[in-house]
């Protein structure tokens, strides 16, 4: 949504400095436009919200060797329906919390981060029948806001673009690094202006217009590397069974 936003600002300035130069865009879910490019559809760049869809992209042979770029960082929130609050991930196991809404895991990073940083803390399994998904984040953030769900999982950058959200921030060290991450697929191996807007993209001009939407630069927004610690953002209920289950 808000990535949405931006990058449309990013092109703007780009086609200014370059004139009669026209530059077609299709936004989506990062991991249905993926696997368009896998079904051959011609696309001279992809931006994607999250670096595992460029990763299985490169593996596949479907990416120009060194053309990606870790471009900003992102934060994964809890957007919470107003009127509630939450200290600890697993609050979301209380009576307060019944209906919890996220992204399909297979269709957008965001839902796929959450997916895999509640399996890891021992909490996917417990909230399975409070969740229920939608096709973005865009969608999570018209559920709770709406009071259709008490709790969502979000971007920071989407909640900061919608004031007065609730919101708990989960400490970054709880879930692996989020980087907007882009790449030239092999579609684009002699398109100039693709290689020339993805260099802008990348400039200290974009990572600004980037910055000014809630995104972080990269050294900021790659989150700490600290497992034996995540047991603090837990209740005391939880911190025995998740610490056995990182050894």
């Amino acid at each position: 949504m808000v990535l949405r936003n931006a990058l449309m600002d990013i092109r703007k300035m780009f086609m200014e400095k370059n004139s009669g130069l026209d530059i077609a865009v299709e936004f989506g879910p990062s991991g249905v436009l993926s696997r368009n490019i896998e079904k051959g559809q011609a696309v001279d760049l992809f931006i994607s919200a999250g670096q595992k869809e460029i990763d299985r992209l490169a593996d596949k042979g479907f990416i120009l060797p060194d053309s990606r770029k870790s471009l900003v960082g992102n934060q994964m929130v809890v957007m919470l329906k107003k009127g509630l609050t939450m200290n600890y991930l697993a609050d979301l196991t209380t009576d307060q919390f019944r209906n919890i809404v996220l992204p399909f895991p297979d269709k957008a990073p965001s839902g796929r981060y959450a997916k895999e940083m509640l399996i890891r803390l021992g909490l996917w399994d417990v909230l399975t029948e409070k969740q229920y998904f939608v096709d973005d984040v865009k969608q999570v953030v018209e559920a709770v806001a709406g009071g259709e769900a008490d709790a969502g999982f979000a971007w920071y950058a989407d909640i900061q673009a919608t004031p007065g959200l609730d919101y708990y921030r989960i400490p970054q060290a709880a879930y692996e690094p989020v980087m907007v991450t882009a790449a030239l697929p092999l579609y684009a191996e002699k398109n100039i202006s693709a290689k020339k807007f993805l260099e802008y993209i990348a400039s200290e001009e974009g990572i600004i217009t980037l910055e000014k939407y809630g995104f972080t630069r990269p050294e900021q927004g790659q989150g700490a590397k600290r497992p034996h610690i995540l047991w603090k953002f837990l209740t005391p209920s939880y911190e025995d069974d998740f610490v056995n289950a990182l050894l």
